[in-house]
């Protein structure tokens, strides 16, 4: 982004009296979309309801479709030897 842009022209036009325009740039569509893959783009990582089908979708990818295993994985990853002495890290 800022190799295609600093120090040339403004790409956008619009007769504004702020120094900085604000407009769509295809440059700037990785950054916006979805983490979901749903395809539609925004300010926020999933529409609502999309987060559990990527969380569904991983399920199904590496836990053999199991929500227990996945659990388990987790769990096991984030336990350190403090959470597991009662202490939460």
């Amino acid at each position: 982004m800022r190799a295609a842009y600093l120090g040339r022209p403004d790409p956008v036009v619009n007769g504004s009296q702020n120094p900085i325009g604000c407009c769509e740039l295809p440059e700037a569509q990785p950054f916006l979309q979805r983490s979901c893959g749903c395809g539609s783009v925004g300010g926020r990582d999933f529409l609502p309801g999309h987060e559990i089908r990527a969380v569904n979708d991983r399920i199904r990818a590496h836990f053999g479709g199991s929500p227990l295993k996945f659990i388990q994985r987790v769990d096991g990853v984030l336990c350190t030897g403090a959470a597991l002495r009662g202490k939460a890290s």
